[in-house]
């Protein structure tokens, strides 16, 4: 059997960078080797593409010597299927999709559209509210026309619209802290949400491939906010190659009652039908316990791990596998539209 080439891409323009190459390793590290030959592609922060044996050594990324890899080069390097692992901007949320869309080639994860609505808070939360799906209230400000105004009784959170990994998320309590807060957000992105916070909170994520939704958890946290510390370094010191497989968590949580699991889950199969959803997504809830009521707060549309500590039915490889096979498909559906209708209107 010909082996198929897959290139991971990771790295990117993001102030997810580093995150995003912890996900590139995991993936690189997991694929079936006798199935496919694996191009590992690391996109530096100026956006250049190296390739190289080197990029297989976690250890290497501490201080990475660009001598040691080579400039991958598209003409020479044939690839069947891209498999991007970016997260955050330029890679997550419809750039690198609309790239692999113009190159007519295969590749994993969300396409263009559901990748930039799920990037925006905003834009999913409006998608939510049209298809009567709950969110909490928001408000959208922008870097160049903003005033710090609470519409909202403290304490409220305060999120860059277009980011993930908790980076510039904060809670404030008061009108300081929110000015500090908003402030804070706008270094990271032009647009922030302000939202309220839920007093008596529990938060429950679901992860979902090709319609099939995951087991639930209940990450464990020991603050309001779930932070990026927690998420990605292990015992809050060291970073772990693990990224988000090493948070603690809870798998099928008994915290929440058996209707709650089967809501949340019904909402993920939803969001992800109507954004024609494509890839491993983990989709992020809270549940106001003082209300019963449930909010889907964000879309990770290629999240850090791929989120696969949430099929312990299935191996990492195989997982790997059933994405790249379902990439294959997808693309050959899009092909096989018609895109030709001869109208000769220049011999008219």
């Amino acid at each position: 059997m010909t082996k198929q080439t897959i290139a991971v891409l990771f790295g990117g323009r993001s102030v997810e960078h580093e995150v995003s190459i912890l996900t590139g390793l995991q993936i690189i590290h997991a694929f079936d080797k006798e199935r496919f030959n694996v191009v590992p592609i690391y996109v530096c922060k100026n956006n250049k593409w190296w390739t190289g044996k080197k990029l297989w050594d976690k250890d290497f990324y501490k201080n990475i010597n660009f001598k040691k890899l080579k400039n991958f080069d598209f003409k020479k390097q044939k690839i069947d299927v891209f498999f991007p692992a970016f997260h955050g901007t330029y890679g997550e949320d419809g750039c690198i999709q609309g790239f692999f869309e113009i190159l007519n080639k295969p590749y994993v994860g969300p396409r263009i559209l559901a990748a930039a609505i799920s990037m925006s808070k905003s834009a999913t939360k409006q998608i939510c509210i049209a298809n009567k799906i709950p969110v909490l209230d928001y408000i959208l400000l922008n870097k160049n026309d903003w005033e710090v105004k609470n519409f909202f009784d403290f304490p409220v959170f305060v999120k860059p619209n277009n980011l993930g990994s908790s980076i510039g998320v904060s809670s404030a309590k008061n009108e300081h802290q929110l000015q500090m807060a908003i402030a804070g957000a706008f270094i990271f992105d032009y647009q922030v949400i302000v939202e309220p916070q839920i007093k008596s909170l529990l938060e429950i994520n679901c992860a979902i491939s090709d319609g099939e939704v995951s087991e639930l958890e209940e990450p464990q946290k020991d603050a309001d906010i779930l932070s990026f510390e927690q998420k990605y370094l292990k015992a809050g010191k060291k970073l772990s190659i693990q990224g988000m497989a090493s948070m603690q968590r809870v798998l099928d949580p008994k915290s929440i009652t058996l209707e709650q699991k089967e809501q949340i889950q019904n909402y993920s199969k939803e969001i992800y039908k109507i954004l024609d959803g494509s890839g491993v997504w983990r989709i992020d809830f809270m549940i106001d316990k003082d209300k019963n009521q449930i909010y889907l707060n964000e879309i990770n549309s290629i999240p850090g791990s791929l989120a696969y500590y949430l099929w312990p039915k299935i191996s990492f490889t195989e997982l790997l596998t059933q994405l790249v096979e379902s990439a294959i498909k997808k693309y050959e559906q899009k092909n096989s539209i018609n895109l030709r209708l001869e109208r000769k209107i220049f011999n008219a």
